[in-house]
């Protein structure tokens, strides 16, 4: 029963750390939102970590017509840790980066596989127990799943339950295009 208890409790704890971080995170997200859309900057994701010490907050953002530049990130830098050591989102120690999501950029979001249509993705999916690893051309998003050609240019439909990880795959004849 103590066996059973303490992994209840680990569990439990996991899923309140995640809560917690998913509060943590809205309040950053609603806090740069007006001031990314000001700017024309796209948020792309926010990750939170917490080392012993201080939370890492890591912050991507992108832009519609543009690859992201450094003095983009460097103002979104400056106007989050103005707000977050006046308001006390964070209440402790933090280190912020702030980058583009980088050429192979991870898919975690119904958006993000929007935006990625027609781009090569690699995708990690896990089905009956077994991880399979493969690099499909995304063709379209769906409700609950994504429809994406193999390189046999045949279809394969793919539900995001079963998707463990995605990312872009760097195609520089894409890539150069946005420049």
């Amino acid at each position: 029963i103590t066996k059973s208890w303490g992994t209840h409790s680990f569990l439990f704890f996991i899923k309140l750390w995640k809560l917690y971080c998913w509060n943590k995170k809205k309040k950053i997200e609603d806090t740069l939102k007006p001031f990314l859309e000001t700017n024309n900057i796209i948020l792309w994701d926010i990750e939170l970590f917490r080392s012993k010490v201080r939370y890492q907050i890591k912050i991507y953002i992108d832009t519609l017509h543009h690859n992201v530049v450094i003095q983009e990130c460097e103002k979104v830098s400056r106007y989050l840790n103005n707000v977050l050591s006046v308001e006390g989102v964070i209440g402790a120690d933090y280190i912020l980066e702030v980058s583009s999501p980088g050429v192979d950029r991870k898919l975690k979001t119904k958006e993000h596989y929007y935006d990625s249509i027609n781009k090569q993705i690699r995708i990690t999916t896990i089905n009956n127990g077994m991880k399979e690893t493969k690099i499909f051309k995304l063709i379209q998003v769906k409700e609950n799943n994504i429809i994406a050609m193999e390189e046999n240019n045949t279809s394969r439909e793919i539900l995001f339950s079963e998707i463990i990880r995605a990312s872009v795959v760097f195609d520089p004849r894409e890539d150069f295009k946005r420049s």
